[in-house]
């Protein structure tokens, strides 16, 4: 293989930036191999600064400097700790690669909030957000074709995460309540969404018809009433009790047969409590 010469370019780059720059570095911006870059920076007789106790670079500030053998060459070490970030995080530097050792992310604390959108990453509300942008924005998400599929879209403003963070502070958000639009067919938008308990939410689906049972001086949803303390049966039972012309009352209280243990005890019981009554006084 034919050795390359340096041009003079590539020599004025190397003396203006060896103190600046890593070996690795500076071999990926001049297209050449480290060990190549190595040889010409101790040809030139190039020789970086030493790092000095209490010097601060890039928001670093160098607190300790020392010696580690990790079995085959001695490292320079340095501890060094943050002046930007709140913390005031104490990691460790290695003065040979020039990488962090123990911080978290591999990241530098100033990276960290030069990079921070708006710092709720990982909270409820921002998954709620993310949620309705793949609902109505990815086709590869299971639930698209019925939001995006349909045509249902969101608002301009609420593709920004900090003007939904804003409706949704102002708007009742708890961390008990879910998102629900006011009409099922109409868009992710101000006007059209709530923050709504799980029996609001589901009640107002497509698929959810409009069954109301006045009982107890009461009138409420069919799903309400299965909720509610008095309730004994499941939605379907009630449904079905309500269809088959019982009185409200009774279909809400009376709890379901279990016919699969249903013995004459069971049933005299449940159909026939005097005699039941009779029947235990002579046991």
């Amino acid at each position: 293989m034919i050795k390359q010469k340096w041009t003079e370019e590539e020599l004025n780059f190397l003396k203006n930036n060896y103190q600046k720059m890593t070996c690795p570095e500076m071999a990926k911006k001049l297209d050449r191999t480290t060990r190549s870059v190595q040889y010409k920076y101790n040809e030139l007789g190039l020789e970086k600064r030493r790092a000095q106790v209490g010097e601060i670079v890039k928001g670093w500030k160098i607190v300790k400097i020392y010696m580690v053998y990790d079995g085959r060459q001695n490292i320079s070490m340095a501890d060094i700790e943050s002046t930007i970030d709140d913390q005031k995080r104490t990691v460790k530097l290695s003065l040979m690669t020039n990488k962090l050792i123990g911080y978290p992310d591999r990241r530098r604390p100033d990276n960290t909030i030069r990079n921070t959108t708006h710092g709720m990453s990982k909270t409820r509300l921002n998954n709620i957000w993310l949620g309705m942008k793949n609902r109505c924005l990815n086709p590869k998400q299971g639930a698209y074709r019925h939001y995006g599929g349909r045509g249902i879209g969101i608002c301009d403003d609420w593709l920004d995460f900090n003007k939904f963070k804003d409706w949704a502070l102002s708007n009742g958000y708890q961390d008990n309540l879910t998102l629900d639009r006011i009409n099922v067919d109409g868009n992710y938008c101000p006007e059209n969404c709530r923050w709504a308990n799980k029996i609001e939410q589901t009640i107002n689906k497509r698929c959810v018809q409009n069954f109301y049972i006045e009982a107890f001086g009461e009138r409420k949803h069919l799903i309400e009433w299965t909720y509610d303390q008095r309730c004994s049966v499941s939605k379907s039972n009630l449904e079905y009790r309500i269809l088959a012309g019982w009185e409200p009352e009774r279909a809400i209280t009376q709890e379901p047969e279990r016919r699969h243990k249903l013995n004459l005890q069971n049933w005299l019981k449940l159909n026939h409590p005097n005699i039941y009554k009779e029947y235990q006084e002579t046991v």
